[in-house]
């Protein structure tokens, strides 16, 4: 695959955990995460609010 296009896939994940991260109920730090593998999602998710 190309660099470019590689890119283009790269930004894209990266906007998708920008939009998981929204989904967090932590005040202080919202954090969105991707697991991908050969241009497959394994896994997605984000944090959540501490305990305590």
């Amino acid at each position: 695959m190309t660099n470019i296009k590689q890119e283009k896939y790269d930004r894209a994940y990266l906007r998708m955990a920008l939009e998981w991260a929204k989904l967090s109920h932590c005040k202080r730090k919202q954090v969105g995460a991707l697991i991908v593998k050969n241009r497959m999602i394994i896994s997605d998710g984000y944090n959540g609010t501490p305990t305590g």
